[in-house]
């Protein structure tokens, strides 16, 4: 803590807080946790078993999962999806 300026306080404080409550998860439906890689490996399968004539969106991704009890984002979908490797839906498409 640098104890000069009262910013530089409050910026410490807030590196202590965040560190301290980081997760590394998400909340089910019924209110247990699940690990960001066993979304991950969900995420994987879903798209390994999608009609590659007719890829699923993102959206369509977060509808399934939530049919399962897990709340997810959007964007979250999508930056698992990008940290798997996969493509997006419109480049994945096969004619």
């Amino acid at each position: 803590m640098c104890g000069i300026f009262k910013s530089c306080d409050l910026r410490d404080k807030h590196k202590r807080l965040t560190k301290n409550h980081a997760t590394a998860g998400l909340h089910s439906a019924t209110g247990t946790d699940v690990s960001n890689a066993s979304v991950k490996d969900m995420i994987a399968e879903i798209f390994k078993s999608e009609n590659p004539a007719k890829p699923l969106a993102d959206q369509e991704v977060v509808t399934m999962l939530a049919a399962k009890g897990i709340t997810i984002a959007r964007r979250t979908v999508a930056k698992y999806r990008d940290e798997l490797h996969i493509l997006p839906s419109n480049l994945r498409k096969v004619y």
